[in-house]
């Protein structure tokens, strides 16, 4: 089972939305470019805006994202690994 998956208290919404954000870190990651800005992250996921920061605080406590000094972030190995597994199930 995922890691997302074990995270208790998350409704659907919340967890459609931290997915969302691993994806679009994921397909960023596949085409070089790593870091993606906190206001690219928001656009791309702007039909569950409501979730987005709880959705950002879940994945960077559970070290599926990290973010820079400069308010970007990227996904980790970790976040890599359960993304797949969740696609899979």
């Amino acid at each position: 089972m995922s890691i997302l998956g074990n995270v208790g208290g998350i409704n659907d919404d919340l967890k459609r939305t931290a997915v969302a954000i691993m994806r679009k870190l994921n397909s960023e990651r596949i085409v070089k470019t790593p870091w993606v800005s906190t206001q690219s992250l928001q656009v791309s996921t702007r039909a569950v805006h409501t979730y987005f920061n709880q959705a950002i605080l879940i994945l960077q406590n559970n070290r599926l994202i990290e973010m820079n000094d400069q308010n970007e972030f990227q996904i980790t190995h970790r976040g890599i690994a359960d993304l797949e597994i969740m696609e899979r199930q």
